[in-house]
């Protein structure tokens, strides 16, 4: 199964031969009306959207990304071990807008 995501606004790419630090992360790799294509769940190619005909057939999903932020590639692993333990069950409450302090009083 093929994904194609097209007509983003503000594609926030990955690009690059080594972790950014310092100045190096104000250059934020951003393309305009871009598109991101993904083939069996893997982020097959990302480019300006006049680049994307050649990926796409009949049977492939197009998703419009017009005004949207879109970030491939981007991992948030941010966590604190003070919590210990799994919190996956709290994404649901802050979806909704359970505040923190309210999810903490439910133990």
């Amino acid at each position: 199964m093929s994904i194609l995501i097209k007509n983003i606004d503000c594609l926030v790419t990955c690009e690059g031969s080594h972790r950014k630090k310092g100045k190096e992360m104000n250059d934020a790799n951003i393309i305009e009306n871009g598109f991101v294509f993904i083939e069996d769940d893997i982020i097959s190619a990302v480019g300006k959207d006049e680049e994307y005909k050649s990926y796409i057939d009949e049977d492939t999903i197009i998703i419009s990304g017009k005004g949207k932020t879109v970030t491939p590639g981007l991992v948030d692993p941010h966590t604190h071990l003070v919590y210990s333990g799994s919190r996956e069950n709290e994404l649901p409450l802050k979806l909704n807008k359970v505040g923190y302090i309210e999810i903490l009083n439910m133990g």
